[in-house]
């Protein structure tokens, strides 16, 4: 049998492989389980140590009903092993593999099957795993069987990609697998970066995407990003020093701080680059860098390699982005620029293409942007300003300081578009977003003087109160004042669903006492005129609070009953979140307790217990 189907050889060069000895590794120090396996499963050793039958050829020409024939009077190769000769277990592998050799995708082409792959690999997760690894489509696809793990073995545009912590031999495995094609390599450990820079000088100019930045894994283990010296420095020195024709995304967040002026960008080495992010570098704020970007990302101490410019000159410079769709500036801003500017006359930028915008700057300087700078319609846009003494000069808290002159704008367009979600706590902090049509975040933080009180007022002067809808609370809303609470909820009629959380500070005394708040719910149920308030309510959730001997639920109930005497109609949904100390014997009771609370809601009745950690408890 072995003979008539021709894989006598190969089993033959199987059984002679199979006295030579494996490869070994030894794990050099800080590197990880999962580095070694992928370096053993797929190194050239290994690769070519894989003797078997159809490992990288064409399936053979074989009658379809003599192979259905021999395979059905063999059996299945798993059940021949136990119990039989080696002539016979041969023989049920070979069949084996001759039937998956004629399964109709291997029929095709290598050319058209390595296609089909091509566009399985050119899909890219929308987010970075957590802790990333050189484990491609690619990979995962020649782990099926030997035909594909051949095809994707000798094509180039499968090992274009390597991700380096402290193990260099993946690396240089791509590098002699992938010759002609461009390459896009990540390193994780600057001196790694350095020992290898033999290899990679000669391989810039087919660089097209080049990442040095902190590992998740170092972060995690070691409890602070991973040392450098001034000889490792010298990776970095050639990255801004040398040319790379081909480069099109450039990312260095490796550094903890700004260590030199020599590592500053130089535009003119880069003359495809289309997207940079840089953490503590140094760069020129000029219109040949500025009008190729799609993507700039620009955080913590990033510096000018220039004089501080004026904000009028800045601004001319970032008119010239017209391409940018991604603007992510944190602190660069007041780096860059040495006075603050008045308000300006002038018409505000258009950047058309902008989809994503993040703006993380003292207050000021983010009135200012916002001032110049219109904010796309659709995307995503974050301005966080962070407070100093002064900045409101005894007027109320507003977030509306942050939009400038496109507060009109906002409030007349994106008012009752979606639900509204409202923050503030731990210190200082309010936080209001929005997620339709687009992801708005405003954010104050260092906020002196600060109430809560101030967070209704920003409610109501950033979007217009009587459009919303939907309204999501994350607060301790026992520091709010009644009256406060009586204009606001006057204010927004229609009103269709309240979410309510709990949020006292942290290590607070508060932890052990968060009773339900009354003056919520009467503010919830009746006007000083005595009308009722908020009458197309049908969805409250409300929580974690303490039961306190039942005292919860007797408060909702009373609640319920007001607004019902008031002729408001039944609510569609209650979710009530109990925080249980007590015995867990004794939540039977409180559940059976709450029984009169679920016979007064129409559709969707939802009891959880949690922990005072926030834990759910069955």
């Amino acid at each position: 049998m072995l003979d008539k189907l021709g894989w006598k050889k190969y089993f033959g060069r199987k059984r002679e492989s199979s006295a030579v000895p494996r490869p070994t590794y030894e794990r050099p120090a800080g590197t990880t389980a999962v580095e070694d396996r992928q370096v053993e499963q797929f190194s050239a050793d290994a690769a070519t140590s894989l003797i078997g039958p159809l490992y990288g050829l064409p399936p053979p020409e074989v009658d379809d009903s003599e192979l259905e024939e021999r395979v059905q009077s063999a059996g299945r190769p798993s059940e021949s092993y136990r119990g039989q000769d080696r002539t016979t277990v041969l023989d049920s592998l070979a069949l084996g593999a001759l039937w998956n050799a004629r399964v109709p995708l291997h029929r095709l082409p290598e050319e058209l099957l390595a296609l089909v792959f091509a566009f399985a690999t050119d899909y890219q997760p929308p987010r970075k795993p957590l802790f990333a690894q050189n484990q491609t489509v690619g990979i995962r696809l020649a782990r099926v069987c030997r035909y594909w793990r051949a095809i994707i073995f000798t094509h180039e545009r499968f090992w274009t990609t390597a991700i380096v912590r402290q193990r260099t031999e993946w690396l240089r495995l791509s590098l002699s697998r992938a010759s002609n094609v461009p390459l896009q390599l990540e390193f994780h450990h600057l001196p790694t970066l350095e020992s290898v820079l033999d290899d990679i000088v000669p391989q810039c100019h087919r660089i097209r995407s080049l990442v040095v930045a902190h590992d998740v894994l170092d972060l995690v283990e070691l409890n602070s990003p991973p040392g450098y010296t001034q000889h490792s420095l010298d990776a970095l020195y050639w990255i801004v020093e040398n040319p790379f024709p081909l480069l099109a995304e450039l990312e260095i967040t490796y550094l903890s701080r700004p260590i030199s002026e020599r590592l500053c960008i130089v535009p003119d080495n880069y003359p495809r680059l289309t997207k940079l992010n840089l953490d503590q570098m140094f760069l020129p704020w000029s219109t040949p860098l500025l009008s190729r970007l799609t993507e700039l990302t620009l955080r913590g101490g990033c510096r000018l390699s220039h004089p501080q410019l004026t904000f009028d000159a800045f601004l001319d410079v970032l008119e010239n982005g017209m391409q940018l769709e991604k603007l992510v500036l944190e602190g660069f801003i007041g780096a860059a620029c040495h006075v603050h500017p008045s308000k300006r006359s002038r018409s505000l930028i258009v950047l058309p293409h902008l989809r994503l915008l993040h703006i993380i700057e003292s207050l000021g300087w983010v009135d200012a942007f916002t001032d110049s700078v219109q904010l796309p319609d659709c995307g995503s846009v974050t301005l966080h300003g962070r407070c100093q003494e002064g900045d409101f000069d005894g007027t109320p808290v507003s977030l509306r300081r942050l939009l400038s002159r496109q507060g009109d704008r906002i409030r007349r367009e994106f008012s009752g578009c979606g639900p509204l979600f409202v923050t503030s706590c731990y210190g200082p902090f309010l936080q209001l977003s929005m997620d339709s049509p687009f992801n708005l975040v405003l954010q104050l933080s260092q906020i002196p003087h600060f109430r809560r009180d101030d967070v209704f007022t920003s409610i109501t002067d950033v979007f217009e109160p009587s459009a919303l809808t939907h309204l999501d609370l994350s607060l301790d809303i026992f520091q709010t004042t009644r009256s406060v609470l009586d204009v606001f909820f006057d204010s927004v009629p229609s009103l269709v669903s309240l979410r309510l959380k709990q949020m006292p500070p942290p290590y607070s005394q508060e932890l052990a006492t968060a009773f339900i708040p009354t003056d919520l719910l009467d503010a919830l149920s009746v006007m000083s005129s005595g009308n009722l308030r908020c009458p197309n309510l049908t969805a409250l959730r409300l929580g974690p609070y303490d039961w306190h001997k039942g005292r919860l639920a007797d408060d909702l109930h009373s609640f319920l009953c007001v607004r019902s005497g008031l002729g408001a109609p039944p609510l569609q949904e209650l979710e009530l979140t109990v925080r249980w100390e007590e015995k867990a014997r004794k939540m039977a009771k409180a559940a059976k307790y709450c029984r009169g609370l679920e016979a007064m809601v129409c559709v969707k009745f939802v009891l959880t217990f949690t922990d005072r950690w926030g834990c759910t408890l069955e």
